[in-house]
């Protein structure tokens, strides 16, 4: 009963106190504070090739570095191999984030095809 009067004298004494609110400042606004700052790494050699495959020609197969008519396991397997050396959450070197978004384009083409 003492312990129950003490959190209510407390409470009632804090009513008329003004409550402070954390001034929070956005994640987005952090990270491109944070990534303007920093230059990108230059990617590794592998990713180099990966990304150039990508840019340089349109065809899905190629792109992932597939013969045609690849069974899906084959295309699945490909992409991940792939996809390892460009996710964005593995690097931040330069250009593979773009090389990433091209890479899972190019998997959709393939399975679109291979859907009965």
């Amino acid at each position: 009963d003492l312990f129950f009067s003490q959190i209510v004298k407390q409470v009632e004494s804090n009513k008329g106190a003004p409550h402070r609110q954390k001034r929070q400042i956005s994640t987005v606004r952090r990270s491109r504070e944070r990534s303007s700052s920093l230059q990108l790494p230059q990617p590794t050699q592998d990713q180099m090739g990966v990304i150039l495959r990508l840019t340089e020609t349109s065809d899905p197969w190629t792109q992932l570095g597939i013969p045609r008519g690849a069974k899906k396991d084959e295309v699945n397997r490909a992409y991940r191999k792939l996809a390892v050396l460009l996710h964005p959450d593995k690097t931040q070197a330069h250009g593979t984030a773009e090389a990433f978004m091209i890479l899972g384009k190019a998997r959709n083409q393939i399975l679109k095809t291979l859907e009965p």
